[in-house]
């Protein structure tokens, strides 16, 4: 296999091996124990100081317990986000949306679908992910930013959880193609 591009779309091995570790229930000395490395070198690849290649990640994961599957997808490139109709609709109104979205406690708002290709057609909505606080009022929220868009356009909101602190921050986020709207808490500001 010959890698031709370094973009990681989900999470690193490094977060991988330390999360199948982590629920696997072993320290890295047994981890590095059963996997027949050193401690020093399973910690080197847990923490990102060696980056493995896909067929030694399945070789440290199956004594955990663990395996890795691997998915082509679409490769989203930075001229086809938002470019159609919808996204710049979305892209105008960005400031709004992520108020009202903030104002009901979400941090991370993400565009998914046709929209986020420039794809999109007449009988396409706008579909957001938002990591809203648990019984947040979807259908209240979706009203309020269709009345942002004065009603033209139809919006679908997907609450995703929030990861734990202990956990991959993109744990929960939405399958590319897909736009991150934040830039992190909304503390941080804008996009």
């Amino acid at each position: 296999m010959q890698i031709v591009s370094t973009e990681v779309v989900g999470p690193s091995a490094a977060v991988i091996l330390k999360r199948a570790r982590t629920l696997a229930r072993m320290s890295q000395r047994d981890a590095g124990a059963r996997c027949q490395i050193a401690r020093s070198v399973f910690s080197d690849y847990e923490r990102g100081a060696r980056d493995p290649s896909i067929g030694t990640l399945r070789r440290l994961l199956a004594p955990l317990g663990f395996d890795v599957s691997i998915s082509l997808v679409r490769r989203v490139t930075d001229a086809d986000r938002l470019s159609g109709p919808l996204g710049q609709t979305l892209l105008a109104h960005l400031d709004q949306v992520l108020a009202v979205l903030r104002s009901h406690g979400a941090t991370r708002v993400w565009a998914v679908g046709p929209v986020v290709q420039g794809l999109e057609n007449q009988f396409d909505g706008i579909e957001l992910h938002a990591d809203l606080p648990p019984g947040a009022p979807v259908v209240p929220i979706m009203v309020e930013i269709a009345e942002v868009f004065r009603w033209a356009h139809q919006v679908t909101i997907n609450p995703v959880p929030r990861p734990q602190p202990q956990e991959d921050p993109d744990r929960h986020a939405p399958a590319p193609p897909c736009v991150e709207l934040t830039a992190g808490p909304a503390e941080g500001g804008g996009p």
